[in-house]
């Protein structure tokens, strides 16, 4: 592999190492190789797990080559005697070039290069919880401020003679989760007809009787593991269809987690949640010439990506013991509002257990 363990995380994987520089990663038979930059090897050698480090300035480099890593990557195969590799379908292509016509031959990984990513050993449980228990307390902050606004006549939410925003509550929730060595990229503060589309960041200010998404996902600055909750919350009071709504959502969720056990297939999990929808009269189709109703898969595996394998949506993929997902059905509707509900659950043989597990009045 090349890269930054930054932008690759099967490399942060593999090593334990974290850097924005790239490196090259071998593993073959005998044991397994990191590639830094000088600048990286004290802090490459202290971190990475059952892995070589070696120097960049370790590996000749014929001179005046132009392509100076890719002579470096062939040194390191040769010095190990390996002929024929295995490579990520993000490898890059003028690298793949150079190893082919020097002899190296190449084959593509058909999907992952590492399937045991989706099994989270004790260490990443560890520390997804960590992560999700950032979101956690980043909730509890945006909740007490949120329920803290008195209510203007213009139905406008205002706390210390301003106007509360989606970009104050924002921040409450990013600085939160920095307390627990955490950082925030992209958190969804969304109200009213901002929430019937699933990623609106939201902005401006909040307004009562309104549904506000909060989705909050949280990266773990040390392990690189990520938190993944949404909640939806009311200040003042829902109209009976937003209410119905919410409802409807929660039971969705409940249904879903129900389903999951090791064994069952993903759609089994999803078709859960569409069904409920159905059931209580919520109809996925087009409105206004938008996608409206439950328009997204159920969930997704999180780890070190945010949103990685297993995918709970209409396919036929086994869901095994280790797995840990996210189960957030929502229902979106163009011009109305959204609501969604988003938690984290560890698959066991018999079920599921719902890490950091917190529940809050829709209404506040």
């Amino acid at each position: 592999m090349f890269g930054s363990p930054a932008r690759y995380p099967d490399i942060r994987y593999a090593t334990r190492f974290f850097s924005f520089s790239p490196v090259i990663f071998l593993r073959t038979k005998s044991g397994q190789y990191l590639v830094v930059s000088p600048l990286d090897l004290g802090t490459a050698r202290q971190c990475a797990r059952k892995t070589r480090v070696l120097s960049f300035s370790e590996l000749a480099v014929p001179k005046n080559s132009p392509q100076p890593i890719s002579e470096r990557m062939l040194c390191l195969l040769k010095k190990n005697d390996v002929r024929a590799v295995i490579v990520p379908p993000y490898f890059p292509v003028a690298m793949a070039n150079l190893l082919t016509k020097r002899g190296i031959k190449l084959a593509i990984a058909e999907e992952t290069i590492f399937p045991e990513r989706e099994i989270k050993t004790a260490y990443e449980i560890k520390y997804i919880e960590i992560a999700q228990k950032a979101a956690i307390m980043a909730l509890r902050a945006a909740v007490d401020l949120i329920a803290g606004s008195k209510i203007t006549r213009n139905s406008l939410l205002k706390i210390g003679g301003k106007l509360l925003t989606s970009e104050a509550v924002r921040d409450a929730i990013n600085k939160t989760v920095r307390d627990y060595n955490c950082v925030c990229f992209e958190t969804i503060v969304a109200c009213g007809r901002q929430a019937a589309d699933p990623h609106e960041r939201g902005a401006g200010p909040l307004k009562a009787n309104q549904p506000i998404v909060m989705d909050i996902f949280p990266m773990h600055i040390e392990s690189g593991y990520w938190g993944d909750l949404t909640r939806t919350v009311v200040r003042g009071t829902p109209s009976p269809e937003l209410q119905k709504m919410h409802t409807a959502v929660r039971a969705a969720q409940k249904t879903a987690l129900s389903k999951i056990r090791a064994g069952v297939t993903a759609e089994t999990v999803h078709n859960a949640a569409v069904d409920l929808f159905k059931q209580r009269g919520f109809v996925t189709g087009k409105k206004h010439g938008k996608p409206a109703g439950f328009i997204h898969s159920t969930g997704h595996g999180i780890g070190l990506e945010v949103h990685e394998p297993p995918f709970l949506g209409p396919n036929k993929t086994k869901l095994a013991a280790g797995n840990v997902v996210t189960v957030e059905p929502g229902l979106y509707y163009p011009g109305l509002a959204g609501v969604r509900i988003e938690d984290i659950a560890l698959v066991t043989k018999t079920g599921c257990r719902i890490i950091e597990p917190k529940n809050y009045p829709f209404v506040i």
